[in-house]
């Protein structure tokens, strides 16, 4: 059996579309098969190591990468091979394990039965299924679940929860390769933060000498870039399944909505259906022509959410009769989605270039094809569900734009009218929306959720042409030029170099290149390095 197969694909692209890349060739990789999952997963450790070494041998660069979903390069190696994880055209390495008794530190805090270790390539899709089987539930979620865990976390993946934080808010350990030999892989976790015992390095192999226990080493490595080594696996923290209410309505644009945004104070705005609650879930969308800044007037469509006080009292899914009558025809239901979602997305990718060409040649209607996409895309109501009912990303692969800038909750209304400012009524620039997401911020080094207790990240996703880069590139030049602290989704669309790497994230980059060298020698630091990394300063 090939555990790695070559594809001999020379051209790699991402999912949406933003990068192509010349490189030698992308591999795929499944799990040995057989055994135990620790068995695999050692094997398979042994086996990415053999892997390092037949680059090192032929001086090839790699990048190991989950979903592609990334709009910027982290996750390319150009000229050299490319290693797909996920499990979308192989098996992947999606191994999924809870933790043997035993397993964890006396010192940890938290309850054992909650962990569980995820393989790199393990999909949200997949991890949120096992975790429901188990009632139990990720923490929260990014607002799709078509990553990756790994890919999503290294690159700073956020929902909206202003509870429970981003993905990598979540993360307790890793399991990090950091070259070709036997002693080059360590399990990295919080020195404040014990987790894992000395029977549960002994299961990965591992000595205590390679267990590193250090609050500057594993926060950098939580938002990683693909830089600071092979991530094989993650420990996560879940919690009790459960389930989450959202509710989407429209509001005006007024002082009491930009209260609600600065303060997050829910009990003040007076939500309807809302009984006191603390929010799981805010996002507040606009669309850039049906809103004014300045004046506090027009609307916002906005959608908060609450944890449900029990889920076994509440009825579970049902299967409809379609999905009964598929599988009385022996056919898997979300197989056959699959079969539909690739037969539409020629149509998809049809309609968002007709949509680009519209936005090249008649500007003039940008507000009404924003108004005409925010009706399909966000209509008011009510959902009810687990994280894996309510956050999914099954639609085709889209030539999107996506932009998401960090910042503190005070500086809201002035990004706003730095956004709204570039794009008038009158010269519409961009064909797309802004939807602000409230996020619990983190201790991870270069992760967005950054300012305050709770960060604002603030996205302009909208068609992607050189209309939409123009747009991007000054609302970025006027945030430096006033003097607001922001920081980038590092796997969206962004206009970093070096210099402003360096200016962006001051001190969290040297604490990062730190434990670069702490970890990765200077062979190991080449395999890995691509144009972005090394155009960021990050090498």
């Amino acid at each position: 059996m090939d555990i790695f197969r070559p594809t001999n694909i020379t051209i790699w692209e991402n999912f949406h579309f933003t990068t192509k890349t010349i490189i030698k060739d992308l591999f795929t990789v499944r799990n040995p098969r057989g055994r135990k999952k620790i068995d695999q997963y050692n094997e398979m450790t042994t086996l990415l190591q053999g892997f390092i070494t037949r680059r090192q041998y032929s001086n090839e660069p790699f990048k190991p990468f989950g979903s592609g979903w990334s709009w910027t390069g982290v996750n390319t190696s150009e000229g050299g091979v490319m290693l797909d994880t996920s499990s979308n055209k192989n098996k992947g390495l999606n191994l999924i394990m809870d933790l043997e008794p035993g397993s964890v530190s006396n010192q940890y805090t938290g309850d054992p039965k909650f962990l569980v270790m995820c393989q790199c390539g393990a999909g949200v899709r997949k991890l949120n299924k096992y975790l429901e089987g188990t009632k139990r539930s990720l923490k929260t979620s990014g607002a799709s679940d078509g990553q990756t865990i790994v890919g999503a976390m290294s690159t700073g993946t956020h929902g909206s929860n202003p509870i429970e934080g981003a993905i990598h808010n979540y993360v307790v350990g890793m399991h990090i390769i950091t070259g070709p030999g036997v002693a080059d892989q360590c399990w990295v976790e919080r020195k404040s933060y014990p987790v894992v015992s000395s029977a549960f390095l002994n299961s990965l192999n591992l000595s205590l000498a390679q267990l590193k226990q250090d609050d500057d080493l594993f926060n950098s490595a939580l938002v990683n870039i693909g830089g600071l080594g092979v991530l094989h696996a993650v420990l996560l923290e879940t919690v009790e399944i459960y389930q989450l209410r959202l509710i989407r309505q429209k509001f005006p644009y007024d002082d009491k909505l930009v209260k609600l945004m600065t303060t997050l104070d829910a009990q003040a705005f007076g939500f309807p259906d809302y009984q006191g609650e603390p929010l799981s879930h805010l996002q507040v969308v606009f669309n850039p022509y049906k809103f004014d800044v300045t004046n506090k007037t027009g609307e916002a469509i906005v959608t908060y959410g609450y944890k449900l006080p029990s889920y076994s009292s509440l009825s579970g899914k049902k299967s409809s009769w379609f999905q009964k009558l598929l599988m009385m025809l022996g056919f898997k239901y979300y197989k056959f989605k699959n079969f539909i979602s690739r037969l539409i997305s020629d149509l998809s990718n049809d309609l968002v270039r007709f949509l680009a060409k519209l936005d090249d040649t008649m500007p003039e209607l940008i507000p009404d094809t924003v108004e005409a996409v925010l009706k399909l895309s966000y209509k008011t109501g009510v959902q009810q569900g687990v994280l894996g009912d309510l956050f999914t990303g099954e639609g085709p692969p889209s030539a999107l734009a996506g932009s998401t800038m960090f910042v503190g909750v005070n500086d809201i209304e002035k990004v706003l009218e730095i956004f709204q400012r570039r794009t008038p009524k009158a010269s519409p620039e961009f064909s797309g929306i802004y939807s602000l997401r409230f996020v619990k911020s983190s201790s991870a080094t270069l992760g967005g959720n950054y300012f305050g207790n709770v960060t604002c990240a603030i996205e302009a996703d909208g068609i992607l042409n050189d209309r939409t880069k123009r747009y991007y590139a000054n609302i970025w030049n006027d945030l430096r030029t006033q003097n607001i602290p922001f920081r980038f989704h590092l796997g969206k669309l962004n206009d970093l170099d070096q210099q402003k790497f360096s200016a962006m994230y001051g001190p969290s980059k040297t604490v990062w290149l730190n434990s670069q060298n702490a970890l990765l020698n200077p062979s190991m630091k080449s395999l890995l390095m691509n144009d972005t990394l090394r155009g960021w300063g990050l090498v």
